[in-house]
């Protein structure tokens, strides 16, 4: 009851659809209108099929939701994933690079497990679109670690195109899991329990052989980035020192401090401004 979401329309148990008419008061599923997303048996990661959706119009966004699911939360990032099968009309990975109306990715959204007056019980979200490497790809992971607000108990990941964006994905071995809380032995003031976090842009990712991060500073700031494996062991260090307002840029190339290569796998940096407000975004590497 509440729920302004259309559920169960064309997708396993534990999803649901939503469509632009149901929140005109339309509660039934009418037999002639379009199927823009469900499972199919084309295509498939594992198993023997997945997720796909299909959208050829400008109009609106097309999501697929998850329903909210119970965690624990003491403050650790969750990773969340999914392996993705793109056939893109031509042009959109270019335009997306530039233009989010044309992306693709999740929105993680957080619940505090009462549902609300509005049968949803949201206490945050974030939207993550995905840097896609052409219009047509392979079977590709995307991963983001992403902290949750202290007051949710719950979870919901949606698959989701934005308004602009125009072709067929596929989706398949969807995953949620606890990162390992992040903290510099040697400095344990550094854990990551931030009230806020604003994502750093990374492009390309995943990445190889370098990747650059982007961030803007509003003011004068002492700025340190580091860079997590996922057992929240410190990497690399790339900044350090005061930095003045404005837009920066940092390229790493998946070194160590010590010059060592790093092994591909999915990574944490961590901007900190004056050591207070913090930014979390994940980076995969691939040899």
């Amino acid at each position: 009851v509440g729920d302004f979401f259309n559920p169960n329309a064309d997708v396993p148990d534990g999803w649901f659809y939503w469509w632009p008419d149901f929140s005109a008061g339309k509660t039934d599923w009418e037999t002639n209108a379009p199927v823009l997303a469900g499972q199919t048996s084309a295509e498939a990661h594992s198993g023997e099929s997945s997720l796909q959706m299909t959208k050829e119009s400008t109009e609106w966004e097309l999501v697929v939701n998850s329903d909210p699911t119970d965690f624990v939360n003491d403050g650790t990032p969750l990773l969340f994933s999914a392996w993705v099968m793109t056939e893109m009309v031509e042009g959109t990975s270019d335009l997306a690079h530039t233009d989010g109306s044309y992306g693709m990715g999740f929105t993680v959204t957080w619940h505090d497990g009462s549902m609300g007056d509005d049968g949803w019980g949201e206490v945050g979200g974030t939207d993550y679109q995905f840097t896609v490497a052409g219009d047509t790809t392979d079977w590709t992971q995307y991963q983001v670690a992403l902290a949750p607000p202290s007051e949710a108990s719950q979870y919901s990941l949606r698959a989701r195109y934005w308004p602009m964006f125009r072709g067929t994905t596929y989706w398949d071995d969807f995953e949620v899991r606890r990162t390992a809380p992040l903290a510099i032995d040697e400095n344990p003031e550094y854990a990551v329990k931030p009230d806020k976090y604003d994502l750093l842009y990374a492009y390309p990712n995943p990445f190889n052989p370098t990747v650059n991060l982007s961030f803007d500073i509003a003011q004068q700031s002492h700025v340190t980035m580091l860079v997590f494996d996922l057992l929240g062991r410190k990497i690399a260090t790339l900044l350090d020192k005061p930095m003045q307002e404005g837009h920066h840029l940092v390229q790493w190339g998946a070194m160590t401090d010590n010059g060592s290569p790093v092994p591909s796998g999915v990574y944490l940096v961590q901007v900190r401004y004056d050591n207070q407000i913090q930014s979390l975004k994940s980076i995969t590497y691939l040899k």
